[in-house]
């Protein structure tokens, strides 16, 4: 079974959690559809898991459009012909129309909490999520604050709700060699030599860049900044923070990093930092911690939930607060060391098998 080619946010979700099911269920059969338009695939040598592709097109509004309209008349055919029971959704939103056979995972909220400049998300978006919370008989969600979030908002029953935590692959996000990273770093003409911190994420709003950047500026200390992941709705006044700023040469993007370069730059990196002003989970503080990397990040209860006392907490909207944190880290090697080996312990106790079983029972309720 190879990795998959989805590489952040809820595409690594879908992959683990059908990994781990691969693994602990051997009963049922599992059809994934995938979308026409998109090369990724998951790799499951198992005649259980079956590939469908539905088409789609790259764009968001009319791919969403699709998938209300075609994917019930396939889903439609695989029950009165394979005995289809249960169609989950992992990605906040589910055909509305479905016989009464969906569940879902909604990860968060984050539509109703924080600000985007594209107006799908404000409203096309959050129409399709509160329909598709309302309609699914059984929701997951990846955390205590998300499922509190997911009943103010929409009102659904708590019972409908489970709730279990996201978990970090760690065959993948694991402690490498400084020879390992130097030799990623070196295969991808990176030629790195100053001292440096890292962050991933897409940049949106809700990632809190422009607030990090000024607080990078403040921080004085001789520390560059290597954001990784793709552009969003926050990309523009990232860019604008950096000028305002006139910290161009210490400011660094690395747009959707391959894995193994991520987990080189996380190896060389001084410390991870993760100041997101809303999340439903904190999975990739967790996976920082898994390749024994301190950690310093939103004090925000979801973040709380996934991190303990294993990372150093800064207030998410205040430069000062962020500055502080980023001058302590960088200071005190005691306790970067202290809290690398915090969070790696932490990190052990997750497992997508517990997410897995949780599905597992979920579907299993009230013969769902």
């Amino acid at each position: 079974m190879g990795e998959s080619k989805f590489k952040a946010g809820t595409g690594r979700y879908a992959y683990e959690v059908l990994k781990a099911l691969s693994e602990i269920d051997k009963r049922n059969t599992y059809f994934i559809f995938l979308p026409s338009c998109q090369e990724s695939e998951f790799f499951f040598d198992s005649p259980r898991f079956i590939q469908l592709r539905v088409p789609a097109v790259e764009n968001v509004i009319v791919r969403r459009v699709a998938e209300q309209m075609l994917l019930p008349f396939y889903i439609l055919a695989l029950k009165l012909t394979k005995g289809l029971n249960v169609v989950h959704s992992t990605n906040n939103i589910a055909p509305i129309v479905l016989l009464g056979l969906n569940t879902i995972t909604i990860h968060d909220m984050a539509r109703w909490k924080t600000k985007t400049n594209k107006w799908y998300k404000n409203y096309f978006l959050k129409v399709l999520l509160l329909i598709s919370a309302k309609v699914s008989k059984k929701i997951m969600t990846v955390s205590e604050a998300s499922c509190k979030d997911i009943i103010t908002i929409t009102k659904v029953s708590r019972k409908k709700i489970a709730v279990s935590l996201n978990s970090v692959n760690r065959s993948l996000f694991r402690p490498i060699s400084d020879e390992e990273a130097s030799k990623t770093l070196t295969a991808n003409k990176m030629d790195i030599t100053r001292p440096f911190i890292v962050a991933l994420s897409s940049i949106e709003h809700r990632k809190n860049y422009c607030r990090l950047v000024r607080a990078m500026k403040r921080s004085d200390v001789s520390l560059d900044l290597y954001i990784c992941g793709k552009k969003s709705d926050g990309y523009g006044d990232l860019i604008a923070a950096i000028k305002e700023e006139a910290i161009y040469d210490r400011i660094k993007i690395v747009h959707f990093p391959a894995d193994d370069l991520y987990i080189a730059l996380l190896k060389k990196a001084e410390f991870y930092v993760f100041v997101s002003i809303f999340e439903g989970a904190g999975l990739t503080p967790l996976e920082a911690m898994a390749c024994r990397k301190a950690v310093l990040a939103s004090d925000i209860p979801a973040v709380r939930e996934y991190c303990g006392d294993a990372a150093f907490y800064v207030d998410p909207l205040s430069v000062e607060s962020i500055s502080s944190g980023i001058r302590k880290l960088s200071c005190e090697t005691g306790l970067r060391l202290e809290l690398e080996e915090r969070g790696f312990r932490r990190s052990q106790k997750f497992d997508w098998k517990i997410h897995a079983e949780a599905l597992l029972h979920l579907w299993s309720e009230e013969h769902v």
